[in-house]
């Protein structure tokens, strides 16, 4: 946990990529009954519109302790934390620093705890949400994550009750190299087809009329970490900004592609 009197906080950028200092609405959250200016504050500076940054990243373990110093349920802490380990791993985000790292994953072992016990006996159906949604968080299910933490009962309800898109996995397993990868992706997008063996192809297929269901799917990707793992951060961040591209905030949303890492 980055100390409140260390000058880096100071050097810090939110999510506007200026400088962001959250010590100060930290402090009004820690010692003021009224907290709804305070939690304005950290959501407008510390995510926007899928962007979050370093003074994001060492704000969470002090969310996470002043959560457990209250000892009142609230929405926002579990909201807050998770969208900013969600939108973490997206490409144009920057990577948690190593020096921040062991309190960044101690926070979050932390929270787990907190929402296990919290959960219990909570009654409002926000919280609880919320608290469901850093649940699935933290165990790498971030699609369902986002059920929970951006839409009501309602909207759940109606989406689950439509035809849900069918899922095509890509196993991480199965694709050691990048020859593998686009070997994959033939057997399971565009199987009896070949692809050009390059990342512009697979944009291409994406976009449809190669064999992929016409009004979009799943995309999932099973042990991306092993994935990561084989390509190397920079082909994997780009293969995800390329899936993402044609989801629900990209450039190419009509494709309705959606993007799911296991």
């Amino acid at each position: 946990m980055l100390p409140l009197d260390d000058p880096r906080w100071q050097e810090l950028q939110g999510a506007y990529r200026a400088p962001y200092d959250p010590r100060p609405a930290l402090l009004r959250l820690a010692t003021d009954d009224r907290t709804e200016a305070a939690w304005k504050e950290l959501w407008d500076a510390l995510h926007h519109q899928g962007n979050v940054d370093v003074a994001s990243y060492a704000a969470v373990p002090h969310i996470v302790r002043i959560l457990a110093a209250r000892n009142v349920p609230d929405w926002h802490p579990y909201a807050l934390v998770s969208v900013i380990e969600l939108e973490r791993h997206r490409p144009s985000n920057p990577a948690l620093p190593d020096w921040l790292q062991e309190g960044y994953e101690a926070a979050w072992l932390r929270l787990m705890g907190l929402a296990l016990y919290e959960l219990e006996g909570v009654d409002d159906p926000l919280v609880s949400r919320c608290i469901l949604g850093a649940l699935a968080v933290a165990k790498g299910l971030h699609a369902r994550a986002r059920l929970f933490l951006d839409m009501s009962d309602d909207e759940v309800l109606e989406r689950v009750t439509q035809e849900a898109p069918p899922e095509l996995v890509l196993e991480g397993s199965r694709m050691p190299t990048l020859d593998a990868f686009y070997d994959e992706v033939e057997r399971v997008l565009i199987p009896g087809r070949t692809m050009g063996r390059n990342l512009d192809a697979f944009n291409d297929i994406l976009r449809g009329g190669f064999g992929t269901p016409d009004d979009g799917f799943v995309l999932v990707l099973r042990d991306a970490d092993e994935l990561r793992a084989n390509l190397g951060d920079t082909m994997f961040d780009a293969i995800v900004e390329i899936i993402q591209n044609h989801g629900p905030e990209g450039a190419e949303s009509q494709d309705n592609v959606l993007l799911q890492l296991e």
